[in-house]
């Protein structure tokens, strides 16, 4: 799908076996590299039980698909609120989480920081996104993602901070539908997150989002979803 020699892309938004999506970190790594992605970040949502016990779990799953591969894999979770969905990305997979005390996107807040984190509004454009509240909660967040776009609302280039894109994919047939484009190669994982923090990326559109509802639809017939073991994130 994509030819990267030139620059820098990952997908800012996917989805593992860990909550709703179809595979296993591991070969979500292999689906991105065929498709000619330099990485992906995988937000996998938030449990509502046992969040820090369930969220290193999943981290040590990405960390293997991290090492197993010559490949960018940041860790993350999405989160719901009532305002709006938010993604945490983290620079390291062995962080010491508590999230137990998180109730608020002020809360998730001070958590990100302490780590030297990303806060990024999920697609902001989507009724599950942060819409115009992005004005409230600008001062927290270091970047929107801006897929899929929207006619209607398309205040986010009026202002001064980082836009990134992501697929939101469930399955590999959607990887790399939207992604981040980097000025500039980083060299770590926390080069990736300063990067995106000092706006030296831009997002790109391959695919209407649309197409990526339906085709991510087709996940609910696999058997490898239909029977997945809750256990293993």
């Amino acid at each position: 799908m994509h030819d990267s020699s030139d620059f820098f892309v990952i997908d800012m938004h996917v989805h593992s076996f860990c909550s709703d999506g179809l595979h296993s970190p591991d070969a979500l790594v292999k689906y991105a590299k065929r498709k000619g992605l330099n990485g992906i970040a995988i937000v996998d949502h938030a449990p509502k039980v046992d969040i820090d016990v369930i969220v290193k779990r999943r981290f040590k799953l990405y960390k293997h698909a991290f090492d197993m591969n010559d490949f960018v894999v940041l860790p993350g979770i999405e989160f719901s609120f009532p305002e709006g969905h938010l993604l945490a990305i983290f620079p390291d997979f062995d962080c010491d989480f508590s999230f137990g005390e998180v109730s608020c996107i002020g809360d998730l807040y001070g958590v990100v920081k302490d780590f030297d984190g990303l806060l990024i509004a999920a697609h902001i454009y989507r009724r599950s996104g942060l819409r115009d509240k992005v004005l409230k909660y600008i001062d927290y967040l270091d970047a929107l993602e801006v897929y899929p776009p929207s006619r209607r609302f398309n205040f986010a280039k009026e202002l001064n901070i980082p836009r990134v894109a992501g697929s939101d994919s469930h399955t590999s047939l959607t990887l790399g539908f939207a992604v981040t484009v980097f000025r500039n190669q980083p060299t770590s994982i926390y080069d990736v997150l300063k990067l995106i923090k000092s706006g030296e990326v831009y997002p790109l559109f391959f695919k209407p989002y649309f197409l990526r509802r339906v085709l991510d639809c087709f996940r609910w017939f696999s058997p490898t979803y239909i029977f997945k073991r809750a256990d293993v994130c």
